[in-house]
């Protein structure tokens, strides 16, 4: 199961005319669910994104979390995160059917609603075609992943059952990656020109 995150002032989900869910400042969450997921993974995602300190406390930098700031959570269900590509084109092969997915999806919304205020959890409604609008703050962006995050008493182990044991030394790579805004890239040819 992968989340793409972004910090936002504001966010809003329509499908055509109609306003499907909206919320103010807190975070927009991009949900995909692969075929072999399970609520092991919903576990990890909701402590993650209820956790994760990515709002600042006036002149501190990444020192609050949603909750501490009882900000809203958008939730919009993706599939293409799932997707791999072959050439230039995105295959699908890895992501769970859409009646499991839809499943999983609405346990998702459950349990984080369930661990944080239910009022302050919005979504999409899964399987329709609409568009998702957001003013990314920062722009902060992270991703997640689920994948060999399952914790048991060996160590962790992966989707496959193989366990590993997890790594403690300095330096390790951290479990949330960032990922660059396009509009946060100067485009240099542009100043030449001008």
């Amino acid at each position: 199961m992968k989340a793409l995150v972004q910090r936002v002032t504001e966010a809003r989900v329509t499908i055509g005319d109609d306003l499907i869910s909206s919320i103010g400042p807190g975070l927009v969450a991009f949900i995909g669910i692969g075929k072999d997921d399970s609520e092991k993974d919903i576990d990890y995602l909701v402590k993650r994104l209820l956790t994760i300190r990515v709002f600042n406390d006036g002149d501190k930098l990444w020192e609050k979390s949603v909750t501490e700031m009882n900000y809203e959570v958008l939730c919009v269900s993706q599939y293409t995160l799932i997707a791999a590509f072959k050439g230039a084109k995105p295959a699908f092969n890895n992501c769970m059917p859409p009646e499991k997915s839809k499943e999983l999806f609405e346990k998702f919304l459950t349990a984080i609603k369930s661990q944080y205020l239910e009022e302050k959890i919005k979504s999409n409604i899964f399987g329709t075609t609409g568009h998702v609008s957001l003013v990314n703050d920062g722009p902060t962006t992270f991703s997640f992943e689920s994948l060999r995050k399952h914790e048991d008493g060996s160590g962790t182990t992966n989707r496959r059952g193989k366990t590993k044991q997890a790594k403690h030394e300095k330096g390790n790579r951290t479990e949330a990656s960032c990922i660059a805004d396009e509009s946060s890239i100067v485009d240099k040819t542009a100043d030449k020109d001008s």
